[in-house]
């Protein structure tokens, strides 16, 4: 019976071992990482420039009664002018307004899109590309944000900035570092396709076993120190 526990012990840990050094890797690199360096928090400002109150001539009922179907409605400055952002109700797509003129503001320009990500950056970097996506889009940003110009900047990690083409706004930023976070939270969880489902079956089985390994290594262990302290009590 022992020997046979041994045995399945052994092909237990041996099924379990590559994961949980898998997990070990993982979770020290998720913990010994600054999340807000993750985020990007660090290489962008988070400072917004103060409404131009002199400028705003279009209302928000004026705007409302333009565009009746509007929500999420907001109002900011962009390129040196006030603008309404809202967004469609209809097709849930987003738009912006100028505030001063009440003229809708047509998708960003590859130049446009530059402008914005280099004035968000706290260190100012050369542009490296800017590619314009409104399908298809890559995995690291939700589609939600369509279309977007993706601007990467020079630099070892290559730091990216997702400018949303009808509003102006930065709505992701990505680098290196980042995508190293997010394949080792997928290999954290077992879940090697989007890194959403943190309760799928093969998580389960290697935690299950994982436990179940741990068991029966304690059952050993106590087995063999409890016999050579039966053989000294009798001795």
């Amino acid at each position: 019976m022992i020997a046979f526990s041994r045995r399945w012990h052994r092909r237990i840990m041996l099924f379990t071992g590559l994961q949980f050094l898998l997990w070990t890797a993982s979770g020290l690199y998720m913990v010994i990482t600054d999340i807000h360096f993750i985020h990007g928090e660090t290489l962008v400002t988070q400072q917004k420039p103060d409404i131009d109150w002199q400028q705003v001539k279009i209302s928000v009922n004026a705007l409302l009664s333009e565009y009746p179907e509007a929500s999420d409605v907001s109002l900011s400055m962009h390129a040196g002018l006030p603008v309404y952002r809202f967004r469609h109700t209809e097709d849930n797509t987003r738009a912006m307004v100028n505030a001063t003129s009440g003229e809708a503001i047509p998708l960003l320009s590859q130049s446009q899109a530059e402008a914005v990500a280099q004035a968000s950056m706290k260190v100012k970097v050369p542009v490296e590309d800017a590619l314009l996506f409104t399908s298809n889009g890559p995995e690291e940003v939700s589609p939600r944000h369509l279309p977007y110009w993706q601007v990467t900047f020079e630099g070892w990690t290559s730091p990216t900035l997702y400018v949303s083409a009808a509003t102006g706004e930065v709505v992701t930023i990505r680098h290196h570092f980042w995508r190293a976070f997010d394949w080792m939270w997928r290999l954290h969880i077992m879940d090697w396709d989007d890194g959403a489902d943190v309760g799928n079956i093969f998580l389960l089985i290697f935690a299950f076993s994982g436990l179940f390994a741990a068991f029966v290594g304690a059952h050993l262990t106590l087995f063999h120190v409890k016999r050579p302290v039966k053989k000294w009590i009798k001795g």
